[in-house]
Protein backbone atom coordinates (compact mmCIF):
# COMPACT_ATOMS: atom_id res chain seq x y z
CA UNK A 1 0.00 0.00 0.00
CA UNK A 2 2.96 2.44 0.90
CA UNK A 3 4.39 1.61 -2.14
CA UNK A 4 0.98 2.43 -4.23
CA UNK A 5 0.55 5.81 -2.61
CA UNK A 6 4.16 6.63 -2.81
CA UNK A 7 3.41 5.74 -6.70
CA UNK A 8 0.05 7.93 -6.65
CA UNK A 9 1.95 10.97 -5.23
CA UNK A 10 4.87 10.78 -7.95
CA UNK A 11 2.62 10.77 -10.96
CA UNK A 12 0.64 13.83 -9.81
CA UNK A 13 3.96 15.47 -10.09
CA UNK A 14 4.49 14.78 -13.48
CA UNK A 15 4.76 17.48 -16.40
CA UNK A 16 4.89 15.39 -19.85
CA UNK A 17 1.31 15.14 -21.16
CA UNK A 18 2.80 11.57 -22.46
CA UNK A 19 3.71 10.25 -18.97
CA UNK A 20 0.03 10.20 -18.26
CA UNK A 21 -0.51 7.31 -20.99
CA UNK A 22 2.82 5.27 -19.80
CA UNK A 23 2.24 5.45 -16.26
CA UNK A 24 5.18 3.43 -15.28
CA UNK A 25 6.59 4.26 -11.95
CA UNK A 26 9.61 1.55 -11.50
CA UNK A 27 8.45 1.21 -7.97
CA UNK A 28 5.36 0.31 -8.82
CA UNK A 29 5.19 -2.15 -11.90
CA UNK A 30 8.77 -3.85 -9.55
CA UNK A 31 6.41 -4.79 -7.18
CA UNK A 32 4.02 -6.54 -9.48
CA UNK A 33 1.92 -3.88 -11.11
CA UNK A 34 -0.22 -4.73 -14.07
CA UNK A 35 -1.68 -2.93 -16.27
CA UNK A 36 -5.55 -3.46 -16.23
CA UNK A 37 -6.85 -0.85 -19.13
CA UNK A 38 -5.74 2.80 -20.48
CA UNK A 39 -7.57 4.99 -23.08
CA UNK A 40 -8.75 8.27 -23.95
CA UNK A 41 -11.75 10.76 -23.62
CA UNK A 42 -12.77 13.11 -25.90
CA UNK A 43 -15.14 16.12 -24.12
CA UNK A 44 -17.69 17.80 -26.11
CA UNK A 45 -19.44 20.58 -25.09
CA UNK A 46 -22.66 21.24 -27.38
CA UNK A 47 -20.68 19.15 -30.00
CA UNK A 48 -17.30 21.57 -29.66
CA UNK A 49 -14.47 19.78 -28.78
CA UNK A 50 -12.85 20.98 -25.53
CA UNK A 51 -10.41 18.31 -24.98
CA UNK A 52 -9.04 15.14 -23.93
CA UNK A 53 -8.48 12.94 -20.22
CA UNK A 54 -5.88 9.80 -20.67
CA UNK A 55 -5.90 7.66 -18.24
CA UNK A 56 -4.53 4.16 -16.86
CA UNK A 57 -5.19 1.58 -14.45
CA UNK A 58 -3.05 -0.36 -12.88
CA UNK A 59 -3.33 -3.08 -10.23
CA UNK A 60 -1.00 -4.76 -7.67
CA UNK A 61 -1.77 -6.48 -5.36
CA UNK A 62 -5.59 -5.89 -3.89
CA UNK A 63 -5.11 -2.31 -5.13
CA UNK A 64 -5.51 -0.53 -7.82
CA UNK A 65 -4.02 2.86 -9.25
CA UNK A 66 -5.76 5.06 -11.63
CA UNK A 67 -4.40 7.94 -12.81
CA UNK A 68 -5.45 10.30 -15.78
CA UNK A 69 -4.60 13.43 -17.19
CA UNK A 70 -6.91 15.95 -18.82
CA UNK A 71 -6.48 18.83 -21.47
CA UNK A 72 -9.21 21.44 -22.23
CA UNK A 73 -9.78 24.53 -23.57
CA UNK A 74 -12.91 26.90 -21.74
CA UNK A 75 -14.63 29.13 -23.19
CA UNK A 76 -12.55 32.74 -22.87
CA UNK A 77 -9.70 30.45 -24.88
CA UNK A 78 -8.26 29.50 -21.42
CA UNK A 79 -6.72 25.71 -20.94
CA UNK A 80 -7.39 23.62 -18.32
CA UNK A 81 -4.49 20.55 -17.28
CA UNK A 82 -5.63 18.47 -14.26
CA UNK A 83 -3.59 15.41 -13.07
CA UNK A 84 -5.29 13.11 -11.02
CA UNK A 85 -3.99 9.96 -9.20
CA UNK A 86 -5.99 7.92 -6.86
CA UNK A 87 -5.86 4.16 -5.25
CA UNK A 88 -8.93 2.22 -4.96
CA UNK A 89 -10.02 -1.40 -3.84
CA UNK A 90 -9.34 -3.86 -6.96
CA UNK A 91 -12.44 -6.02 -6.69
CA UNK A 92 -15.00 -3.22 -5.17
CA UNK A 93 -13.54 -0.08 -6.56
CA UNK A 94 -13.84 1.34 -2.99
CA UNK A 95 -12.07 4.43 -2.65
CA UNK A 96 -8.16 4.60 -0.26
CA UNK A 97 -6.60 7.86 -1.44
CA UNK A 98 -7.03 10.64 -3.60
CA UNK A 99 -4.66 13.38 -5.12
CA UNK A 100 -5.35 15.98 -8.03
CA UNK A 101 -3.61 19.12 -9.35
CA UNK A 102 -5.36 21.37 -11.52
CA UNK A 103 -3.95 24.34 -13.45
CA UNK A 104 -6.25 27.02 -14.83
CA UNK A 105 -6.43 30.81 -14.67
CA UNK A 106 -2.95 30.97 -13.85
CA UNK A 107 -4.09 29.53 -10.83
CA UNK A 108 -2.59 25.70 -9.25
CA UNK A 109 -5.28 24.02 -6.74
CA UNK A 110 -4.45 20.51 -5.48
CA UNK A 111 -7.06 18.31 -3.67
CA UNK A 112 -5.90 15.37 -1.40
CA UNK A 113 -8.20 12.91 0.41
CA UNK A 114 -7.31 9.93 2.83
CA UNK A 115 -9.55 7.86 4.21
CA UNK A 116 -9.06 6.51 8.03
CA UNK A 117 -11.12 3.82 9.63
CA UNK A 118 -14.72 6.08 10.46
CA UNK A 119 -13.16 9.42 8.92
CA UNK A 120 -11.73 11.16 6.13
CA UNK A 121 -9.71 14.23 5.45
CA UNK A 122 -10.27 16.42 2.48
CA UNK A 123 -7.45 19.08 2.03
CA UNK A 124 -7.23 22.56 -0.35
CA UNK A 125 -4.35 24.02 -1.62
CA UNK A 126 -4.99 27.07 -4.03
CA UNK A 127 -1.40 28.73 -4.92
CA UNK A 128 0.16 29.57 -1.28
CA UNK A 129 -2.97 29.30 0.89
CA UNK A 130 -4.43 25.66 1.92
CA UNK A 131 -6.90 24.24 3.83
CA UNK A 132 -7.82 20.83 5.74
CA UNK A 133 -11.68 19.63 6.74
CA UNK A 134 -12.45 16.29 8.14
CA UNK A 135 -16.01 14.40 7.35
CA UNK A 136 -17.40 11.18 8.56
CA UNK A 137 -17.02 8.34 6.13
CA UNK A 138 -20.07 7.25 5.67
CA UNK A 139 -20.80 2.95 5.08
CA UNK A 140 -19.98 1.61 1.48
CA UNK A 141 -18.19 2.73 -1.24
CA UNK A 142 -17.36 6.26 -1.66
CA UNK A 143 -16.83 8.00 -5.23
CA UNK A 144 -15.21 11.59 -6.24
CA UNK A 145 -16.31 13.55 -8.67
CA UNK A 146 -13.81 16.33 -9.71
CA UNK A 147 -14.84 19.09 -11.94
CA UNK A 148 -13.62 18.88 -15.67
CA UNK A 149 -12.26 14.85 -15.02
CA UNK A 150 -14.16 12.22 -16.25
CA UNK A 151 -12.72 8.92 -14.59
CA UNK A 152 -14.96 8.64 -12.15
CA UNK A 153 -17.56 7.48 -13.70
CA UNK A 154 -15.85 4.90 -15.69
CA UNK A 155 -15.19 3.87 -11.97
CA UNK A 156 -18.67 3.35 -11.26
CA UNK A 157 -19.55 1.83 -14.60
CA UNK A 158 -16.73 -0.78 -13.33
CA UNK A 159 -17.76 -1.58 -9.98
CA UNK A 160 -21.52 -2.06 -11.24
CA UNK A 161 -20.18 -4.69 -13.61
CA UNK A 162 -22.21 -7.92 -13.10
CA UNK A 163 -24.31 -6.50 -10.87
CA UNK A 164 -28.40 -6.69 -11.53
CA UNK A 165 -30.61 -4.17 -10.21
CA UNK A 166 -33.23 -1.35 -11.05
CA UNK A 167 -31.59 1.26 -8.98
CA UNK A 168 -28.66 1.16 -6.92
CA UNK A 169 -27.64 4.10 -4.13
CA UNK A 170 -24.17 5.82 -4.62
CA UNK A 171 -22.05 7.85 -2.57
CA UNK A 172 -20.67 10.30 -4.87
CA UNK A 173 -18.03 13.42 -2.92
CA UNK A 174 -18.08 16.50 -5.23
CA UNK A 175 -14.64 18.16 -4.67
CA UNK A 176 -15.59 21.97 -5.34
CA UNK A 177 -15.30 25.33 -3.37
CA UNK A 178 -17.50 23.47 -0.77
CA UNK A 179 -16.88 19.90 -0.97
CA UNK A 180 -20.31 17.55 -1.03
CA UNK A 181 -21.24 14.16 0.08
CA UNK A 182 -24.22 13.19 -2.52
CA UNK A 183 -26.32 10.49 -2.36
CA UNK A 184 -27.00 9.52 -5.71
CA UNK A 185 -28.71 6.54 -7.98
CA UNK A 186 -27.71 4.66 -10.23
CA UNK A 187 -30.73 2.78 -12.95
CA UNK A 188 -30.54 0.17 -15.18
CA UNK A 189 -32.38 2.00 -18.68
CA UNK A 190 -31.80 -1.50 -20.37
CA UNK A 191 -29.22 -2.09 -23.12
CA UNK A 192 -29.30 -0.27 -26.42
CA UNK A 193 -26.58 -0.65 -28.98
CA UNK A 194 -24.40 1.92 -30.03
CA UNK A 195 -21.68 2.48 -32.71
CA UNK A 196 -17.86 2.27 -31.42
CA UNK A 197 -15.58 3.40 -34.18
CA UNK A 198 -16.14 1.07 -36.84
CA UNK A 199 -18.65 -1.61 -35.16
CA UNK A 200 -21.62 -1.94 -33.25
CA UNK A 201 -21.63 -2.58 -29.51
CA UNK A 202 -24.41 -3.73 -27.44
CA UNK A 203 -24.09 -1.27 -24.63
CA UNK A 204 -25.04 -1.08 -21.01
CA UNK A 205 -27.78 2.09 -20.65
CA UNK A 206 -27.40 3.43 -17.43
CA UNK A 207 -28.68 6.92 -15.65
CA UNK A 208 -26.48 8.00 -12.76
CA UNK A 209 -27.60 11.53 -10.77
CA UNK A 210 -30.12 12.79 -8.32
CA UNK A 211 -33.00 15.33 -8.85
CA UNK A 212 -30.77 18.13 -9.89
CA UNK A 213 -28.44 16.77 -12.61
CA UNK A 214 -28.66 13.39 -14.46
CA UNK A 215 -25.86 11.88 -16.22
CA UNK A 216 -26.53 8.88 -19.38
CA UNK A 217 -23.60 6.51 -19.33
CA UNK A 218 -23.19 3.61 -21.56
CA UNK A 219 -21.15 0.53 -20.34
CA UNK A 220 -19.02 -1.41 -22.58
CA UNK A 221 -19.55 -5.38 -21.96
CA UNK A 222 -16.21 -5.39 -19.75
CA UNK A 223 -18.20 -2.80 -17.68
CA UNK A 224 -15.86 0.20 -18.84
CA UNK A 225 -17.63 3.87 -20.10
CA UNK A 226 -17.75 3.98 -23.42
CA UNK A 227 -20.46 7.55 -23.56
CA UNK A 228 -21.66 9.80 -21.38
CA UNK A 229 -24.30 12.80 -21.69
CA UNK A 230 -25.79 15.59 -19.52
CA UNK A 231 -28.93 17.12 -21.95
CA UNK A 232 -28.96 20.59 -20.09
CA UNK A 233 -25.49 21.38 -20.39
CA UNK A 234 -25.17 19.95 -23.45
CA UNK A 235 -22.34 17.86 -22.12
CA UNK A 236 -21.29 14.58 -24.20
CA UNK A 237 -17.57 12.20 -23.15
CA UNK A 238 -16.92 9.63 -25.49
CA UNK A 239 -14.05 6.68 -25.39
CA UNK A 240 -11.57 7.05 -28.51
CA UNK A 241 -11.77 3.17 -29.96
CA UNK A 242 -9.22 1.09 -31.03
CA UNK A 243 -6.91 2.32 -33.64
CA UNK A 244 -8.08 0.08 -37.07
CA UNK A 245 -4.90 -1.64 -38.15
CA UNK A 246 -3.93 -1.40 -41.78
CA UNK A 247 -4.51 -4.38 -43.63
CA UNK A 248 -1.69 -6.07 -45.38
CA UNK A 249 -1.31 -5.52 -49.30
CA UNK A 250 -2.33 -8.64 -51.18
CA UNK A 251 1.19 -10.48 -52.83
CA UNK A 252 0.67 -8.87 -56.31
CA UNK A 253 1.23 -12.23 -58.46
CA UNK A 254 3.99 -13.57 -59.93
CA UNK A 255 4.65 -15.15 -63.38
Amino acid sequence: MKRLLTAALALCALASPAAAQVAMDPDFTEGGGTEIDRGSFRIYQSDKLLGTEVFVLMSNGDSLLVTSRSFQVLPGADTLRKTVAQVVGLMDYGLRSYRSTQHYGGHTLSRALFLADTSFSASRQLDQQGSADWYPLPPGRVFVMDPKSFICFDLICRSLQGKVFDQRPLKLFVLGPRDTMLDVTAADLGSETVRWGSRPVQARKLSIGDARTTFTVWVAPRGNLLRLAETTTGLRVERDPPAIKARAPKPKPTG
